[in-house]
C-alpha cells in the first residue's frame, strides 16, 4: 500500500509537471506574432444582426405607442439584418497585448412591411402607407485593449474590449401617405456611449520578414444607449416645421459576424 501511495503521488507530480510545461509552451510559444511587429492595420466585413430595441418591432414603443398609449419615451428600431464593416489600427504594448483604434459601421434597412401591417390595425385597409428613403447607419468610434493568445505556430485566439462613441440616424425618416396631408416624421441623430466586445481566430502568414498578413474570423457584440434629443414633423400643406425637444432613447445591440485581413509592419532593420 505504501509503495502504491508513493507511485500515485509521483504520477500526480508528473502529470502536474507535464500540464504546466504544456501550458507554458502554448502560452509562451514562439509564434509568428513576435515582438518585432509594433504597428498593424486591417479591415473586416460581414453581417450585423440588430438586437434589443434596435431590432425590436413592438407596438408598445414609438412610433406605434402614440396609438397604444404605452411607452412614448423609447423607440423601436425595426432594423433588419444588414452589412457590417470596420477599419482599425493597432499598436503592440507588450507581447500579447495591443491597443486598438477602430471605426465600426453597420447599415440596416427599416422593416416597413411589419410597420405597415401594424398601422393597418388602426386605419382602414390601404388607407395609410409608410415609406422611407434612407437606411440606418450606425457608427462606432472606439479604443481599447486586445489580448492575443497563441495556440499554435501560426494560429491565435483574440479577445478585445472596446469603448467610445456610438452615433445613429433615426430612422430613415418616416413618410406617411394617405392621411389628410403627407407627413414626414424625422428624428435628430442619436448618440451615446458605446462598447464592442469580441472574440476571434487569427491565422498568420510571414511574407519574408517584411510584412505580416493575418486572416481573421470574428464574433462581436456592439451595444449602446442612444439618445435622440429632438424630432420634427413636416406637413406638406404647412410652411411651419415644428421641432419637439422631447428626448427619446433606443437601446442598441448588434451581433456581428465578420471575416477580414490585417497587415503587420516590421520596423526597418538597423545597419552597422
Amino acid at each position: 500500500m505504501c509503495c502504491k501511495y508513493r507511485i500515485d503521488r509521483m504520477n500526480h507530480k508528473i502529470l502536474l509537471f507535464v500540464s504546466v510545461m504544456l501550458f507554458t509552451k502554448i502560452f509562451f510559444a514562439q509564434t509568428y506574432d513576435n515582438d518585432d511587429k509594433k504597428f498593424a492595420f486591417g479591415f473586416n466585413i460581414g453581417k450585423g444582426k440588430p438586437m434589443r430595441d434596435y431590432g425590436d418591432v413592438t407596438m408598445s414603443q414609438l412610433p406605434m405607442s402614440k396609438f397604444t398609449g404605452q411607452d412614448t419615451t423609447k423607440i423601436s428600431g425595426y432594423a433588419q439584418l444588414g452589412f457590417h464593416y470596420d477599419f482599425y489600427a493597432t499598436y503592440k504594448l507588450k507581447r500579447h497585448f495591443t491597443i486598438v483604434f477602430a471605426l465600426y459601421g453597420d447599415m440596416n434597412n427599416y422593416d416597413l412591411t411589419v410597420l405597415n401591417s401594424q398601422y393597418a390595425a388602426f386605419f382602414p385597409p390601404n388607407k395609410v402607407s409608410v415609406y422611407t428613403h434612407r437606411e440606418y447607419h450606425v457608427m462606432q468610434y472606439l479604443i481599447g485593449p486586445k489580448f492575443n493568445l497563441p495556440v499554435s505556430k501560426f494560429c491565435s485566439v483574440e479577445f478585445k474590449a472596446l469603448a467610445g462613441l456610438t452615433t445613429n440616424s433615426y430612422p430613415p425618416s418616416l413618410i406617411y401617405f394617405g392621411v389628410k396631408d403627407t407627413v414626414i416624421s424625422a428624428y435628430s441623430s442619436g448618440k451615446g456611449f458605446g462598447y464592442n466586445f469580441g472574440v476571434g481566430l487569427k491565422y498568420n502568414l510571414d511574407m519574408d520578414g517584411i510584412l505580416g498578413i493575418g486572416f481573421h474570423l470574428n464574433l462581436n457584440y456592439a451595444g449602446s444607449t442612444l439618445i435622440y434629443p429632438s424630432y420634427v414633423v413636416v406637413n406638406s400643406t404647412s410652411s411651419v416645421v415644428p421641432v419637439y425637444n422631447f428626448p427619446k432613447r433606443m437601446e442598441l445591440g448588434i451581433l456581428q459576424l465578420t471575416v477580414g485581413m490585417s497587415f503587420e509592419l516590421f520596423p526597418p532593420k538597423k545597419t552597422q
